[in-house]
């Protein structure tokens, strides 16, 4: 005998009812005899119908309730006409037309605030909202019969007897189960499969009650335990328990099997999967819960039942899962009078009780000075004016404080039965939040070492959740490189075709990359959660990516895509934030990704040759989590080597060279004849200078390389401090209409240097031996045997000059301009972050 419960989104229209029929004739291999249905209302009824109800107590205009209620009708009667056969159809509309007519009757009943009976206004909402089960059960079994399984609804409201708790009901357990065991035996060996209603039960006077929401499993849970199931199945929209809330956690992962225990305090502290009053009576009959998945009814899903150990065993780690409540009132009663006072606790939660307030987590003090504990919003209030009541004297004496609320708090809670005995468990939960700056203001563990609650500030639950998974969870998404590209320009787009065409190679290596957002400076792609990664390669077009961008990209929003960057952070691997903008102000955005976890690699100067403060901020990580080296030498390891020759001790005592590739193919060019005017536009359509030429031609793009390599130095230099020799000293647009009147000047200046032996280059030089540092770049005419003399056009020369490297420095020389060098040096310091995550705080 099986019990098969289907939650709402399981049956949330006529397809899903129909896979549910199937999985359902398939698990009882097309026998009634071997088992029972338990079904919820259609998705989203329950809330509907709860809505309707609210509104017409609320004094709503009728006319809407009417409307909704002949919405409902239309809604059941289409699915049903879906699911029937032809012959079954006519007697099922008949039935569904007969409990909305009962369903109006019910709303009708809500106008007023009662009824004939005297119902209380609970008693009547539980009236409207039972229909949702009633339906279902109608539309469920009618697609049962359609598969050729015989099948009928039966109400479960004379079975489950309970208090008058309406919408909360608390089952009386021996009369339920006798009377469920009563029916199943009465009903013979043909009897058609029973579907019966969830979440349903009535008073000892008979009033329709109902078991709170999920109570579909506890319904389930009490038919299995009945019939002496073997076990008792609830197929859902997830693949099983998870061990965290997917919605908060991307890479949360399906728990193959945990015990009982476990189960129970995921779902108290917000596990909505299993509805948690759901395990009591199949825990007393020994009976596992399997949770399945209607959209995925291959994977195994996770059983639930009593042995523990080999659950442990089987997942390997000593957490089984993280579970949290969103939002919760901590409650602070503080006072000398409670030391060493026995009843203290006694006369607080007598408090709570004769308020209606239940803690939901308590934590006290040692030296018994404080007790806090934690409660739903919706009771603080009442529970504030109860407990200050109930201390009065004490409050007026000065001996106990009034209590104290902290609103928007939240509590997380990592469960595991392996976590007993197992010493570093909660060194390792606390520990990987204090790096992360998250403050805990209360914790609560029990004896059985099973469960190590917290609470914090409701603004922190997300990425603390995710911290904590990552850190118990890590191996899930440990190879797992996920990519955030700002810029679509040429090396934007260069930086893309370079990772699509690695991708396939870096799999074989182990390494998962992932594209997960694109952003330009006015449009945005963010990976769907929990959907594929976006495709590096899409954009065929010749504008590439930045064209797509336009075409179907969502507002650019720097907030969302960081928002988007830390849940992807916390989930494991490696995370990098990728700049390959010309944005002065990205400085600020680098802080955020750093402090969500993630790397940077940028190509963007500006962050790094602007306030000293920023640079410094950003350097002493720079051997874990930001990478720049493209900033300087575009490809070449520039920054490498100056970081290598420090760390070792060395003193770097001059640099010098030539550190754009665009002026030395200008020079190069204008060296062997070429027109100024025309070298600069041949540079500027090849993609050699910067968006802005003059950033070349001014030297302002040099300077910011020499500052960059000034201040690794440990220079403490401004860009102001610089000599430059400024050769766009124009508006750009005046600049561009103008550029060929330097033609004859430029010249003239080469074909002066030619006739004295020397050759002009635009050099960068950096002096750090006296007694401050002097740096400067311009023209310079140079002899035949200096190092940059002869340079191939578009190269880059960087000299440095040590205490080691004084006789014969050492030069580090290749190409230094061009879209595919600059993306390719991006390439590397992504990959630099990647070899280097290890060692990331």
């Amino acid at each position: 005998m099986i019990v098969l419960k289907f939650g709402g989104s399981s049956v949330a229209d006529a397809p899903r009812l129909q896979a549910a029929a199937r999985i359902v004739r398939r698990r009882l291999a097309g026998s009634a005899v071997n088992g029972a249905v338990v079904v919820s209302a259609l998705g989203g009824v329950t809330d509907r119908l709860l809505a309707m109800a609210a509104n017409v107590l609320g004094g709503g205009d009728p006319a809407e309730a009417a409307r909704e209620s002949a919405a409902l009708r239309v809604h059941h009667l289409e699915i049903g006409a879906q699911v029937a056969t032809d012959d079954d159809r006519p007697a099922l509309a008949a039935t569904v037309e007969a409990l909305c007519d009962g369903l109006e009757a019910a709303v009708r009943d809500c106008e007023s605030g009662s009824d004939t009976a005297g119902r209380s206004t609970e008693a009547l909402v539980d009236r409207v909202v039972c229909h949702g089960e009633l339906l279902s059960t109608r539309l469920l079994a009618a697609a049962l019969r359609a598969e050729g399984l015989p099948a009928e609804a039966c109400d479960a409201r004379p079975l489950v007897s309970t208090d008058r708790s309406f919408q909360a009901a608390i089952v009386d357990l021996e009369r339920t189960l006798e009377a469920i065991a009563t029916h199943f035996a009465h009903l013979g060996p043909g009897a058609p499969l029973q579907v019966v209603t969830g979440f349903l039960g009535s008073s000892p006077d008979g009033e329709t009650t109902t078991l709170g929401r999920s109570g579909s499993d506890l319904t389930a849970s009490l038919v299995g335990a009945a019939l002496d199931a073997e076990r008792i199945e609830i197929w859902t929209d997830v693949p099983g328990v998870m061990t965290a809330d997917p919605r908060r956690v991307e890479d949360a992962l399906p728990i193959p099997r945990l015990s009982y225990e476990e189960m129970l305090e995921l779902s108290h502290f917000g596990a909505k999967v299993v509805y948690p009053p759901t395990v009591t009576p199949a825990r007393r009959h020994g009976i596992p819960l399997l949770v399945r998945s209607t959209l995925d009814p291959e994977h195994p899903g996770t059983l639930i039942d009593d042995d523990g150990e080999v659950a442990d065993r089987a997942r390997g780690t000593a957490v089984t899962g993280i579970s949290s409540i969103d939002d919760v009132h901590l409650m602070l009663l503080v006072g000398d009078n409670l030391v060493g006072t026995p009843g203290v606790a006694a006369r607080l939660f007598d408090a709570l009780a004769a308020c209606g307030a239940s803690a939901i987590l308590i934590s006290q003090a040692s030296s018994e000075h404080s007790i806090c504990f934690a409660v739903e919003p919706g009771v603080s209030e009442a529970a504030r004016r109860a407990v200050d009541a109930e201390f009065q004297a004490e409050i007026e004496a000065g001996s106990v404080r009034p209590i104290r609320v902290e609103r928007d708090q939240s509590i997380l809670a990592v469960v595991g039965d392996g976590m007993r005995d197992r010493p570093g468990i909660a060194g390792r939960v606390f520990g990987i939040l204090g790096r992360r700056g998250v403050n805990v203001r209360a914790v609560a563990q029990g004896s059985s070492e099973r469960n190590i609650s917290m609470v914090v500030a409701r603004a922190d639950e997300g990425r603390a959740v995710r911290w904590i998974h990552r850190e118990f969870f890590h191996g899930a998404a440990s190879g797992r490189l996920a990519v955030y590209v700002l810029g679509v320009g040429g090396v934007g787009s260069a930086l893309l075709r370079q990772l699509d065409a690695e991708r396939d190679a870096l799999a074989r290596q182990g390494i998962d990359l992932q594209l997960r957002g694109l952003a330009s400076s006015r449009f945005m792609h963010l990976q769907p959660r929990r959907g594929r990664s976006l495709d590096a390669g899409a954009a065929s077009d010749p504008e590439g990516w930045r064209s797509t961008l336009e075409r179907s990209g969502e507002a650019a929003d720097l907030d969302r895509l960081l928002e988007h960057l830390g849940e992807t952070a916390a989930g494991g691997g490696r995370t990098v934030l990728v700049d390959v903008t010309a944005n002065g102000s990205m400085a600020a955005v680098y802080h955020r990704a750093l402090a969500a976890g993630a790397a940077v690699a940028s190509a963007n100067k500006l962050p790094f040759a602007g306030p000293l403060k920023d640079f410094r901020a950003f350097r002493p990580s720079s051997a874990q989590n930001v990478f720049h080296e493209a900033t300087v030498g575009a490809g070449l390891p520039v920054l490498h080597t100056a970081d290598m020759l420090l760390g070792a001790g060395d003193r770097i005592d001059s640099i010098s060279g030539v550190f754009s590739g665009t002026l030395a193919y200008l020079t190069g060019k204008l060296g062997a004849g070429s027109v100024w005017s025309e070298a600069v536009r041949e540079a500027h359509g090849l993609g050699y200078t910067e968006p802005d030429p003059r950033d070349d031609l001014g030297g302002l793009d040099v300077a910011r390389k020499l500052l960059i390599l000034a201040r690794i130095c440990g220079c403490d230099l401004d860009l102001e401090d610089i000599e430059v020799d400024d050769l766009a000293d124009l508006p750009l647009e005046t600049w561009w209409k103008r550029l060929a009147e330097a033609d004859v000047s430029m010249a003239a200046r080469f074909a002066d240097a030619a006739s004295s032996g020397l050759e002009l280059a635009y050099l960068a030089e950096l002096d750090t031996t006296g007694d401050s540092a002097k740096a400067r770049v311009g023209l310079r005419a140079v002899p035949s045997d200096h190092p940059v003399a002869g340079m191939p056009a578009s190269d880059n020369m960087f000299v440095f000059s040590s205490q080691r490297y004084r006789e014969r420095p050492l030069v580090v020389q290749g190409p230094g301009a061009g879209t595919d060098l600059t993306a390719g040096g991006v390439f590397a310091d992504i990959l630099r972050a990647w070899a280097e995550r290890g060692s990331a705080p």
